[in-house]
């Protein structure tokens, strides 16, 4: 399994080779072959009682990429087992799973890397200070993208604002949908609706209120209740960020109206163009 992440990672598959068959040998096992490519590992190896064991895993080009820091740390893994190496009960070893790790100097880099390329090409220092804003936008996308490859949740209220949650949802900010599009992790939609009693304050911070007031006034309230609906997954399924971020907001709007009665307005008839000078003429030499 170390040789399958290693090969995810972006490691050569010399490289795995090599590190599957030090830990098959940490155990006193004589390796006949161990053969490594992009899509697949397998390892034969000989036990001292002249068994033959053989083992394939299947490498997912789709989770594959270039993550040196995981890499290094798969490394350390191996280097630990063929030092060290614990009782065959106690595998497989489990490595504790750790958020992405914030780097200033990463980021950094990103904005005067982008910033500099745009103002060396010709930009001027405006162009320079978008491209370096573009860039930190890819560093956070980066974070965000490996965050939810660790399988931590990742938590986004797509509305970027809040309301009093009684006139439906605003439009959905499409910028971090990009996060999942091209994979193959899903987005668990969910709506909480407060039910508020005659005489409390809404929960909701929202319009003109300030926020230590606001504050005050809900610690005044008898109680406060939330419903939370969890709603079928949705899958990227190759849409663009702009068609999921449509797609949840349907689903949501959706539940929304079924647990709260709400109707959406129905949408204005737009006025029909006025005809052009050509399209007139062809009117004219059609009713002669």
């Amino acid at each position: 399994d170390l040789g399958r992440q290693m090969m995810e990672c972006g490691a050569e598959a010399w490289r795995a080779d090599n590190t599957i068959a030090r830990i098959f040998r940490a155990y006193g096992l004589d390796v006949l072959d161990v053969h490594t490519m992009a899509t697949q590992t397998a390892a034969t190896v000989k036990f001292p009682d002249g068994r033959h064991y053989t083992s394939t895993c299947m490498i997912q080009p789709e989770k594959t990429g270039t993550n040196l820091r995981r890499l290094e740390g798969i490394n350390a893994v191996a280097r630990r087992l063929c030092e060290y190496p614990p009782d065959i009960e106690d595998l497989p070893v489990v490595m504790p799973v750790k958020g992405p790790r914030w780097s200033w100097s990463v980021f950094a880099g990103y904005l005067l890397g982008a910033g500099a390329f745009a103002v060396f090409f010709g930009g001027r220092l405006w162009d320079g200070i978008m491209a370096a804003l573009i860039g930190g936008a890819i560093y956070l996308m980066e974070q965000f993208r490996d965050t939810l490859r660790k399988k931590i949740p990742l938590i986004v209220y797509p509305e970027g604002t809040t309301s009093d949650g009684q006139h439906g949802l605003k439009e959905f900010k499409t910028t971090p949908f990009e996060t999942v599009c091209g994979t193959d992790i899903p987005i668990q939609p969910m709506i909480s609706i407060y039910r508020v009693q005659e005489g409390d304050m809404h929960p909701a911070w929202y319009g003109d209120a300030t926020f230590m007031p606001h504050l005050w006034a809900i610690l005044g309230n008898r109680r406060s209740t939330a419903d939370v609906y969890i709603l079928p997954l949705i899958y990227p399924e190759g849409r663009n960020r702009k068609q999921l971020a449509k797609a949840v907001r349907d689903a949501m709007l959706k539940a929304y109206c079924e647990h709260t009665g709400w109707v959406p307005p129905a949408p204005e008839e737009q006025p029909a163009a006025p005809e052009t000078k050509i399209q007139e003429t062809d009117r004219e030499q059609q009713h002669a």
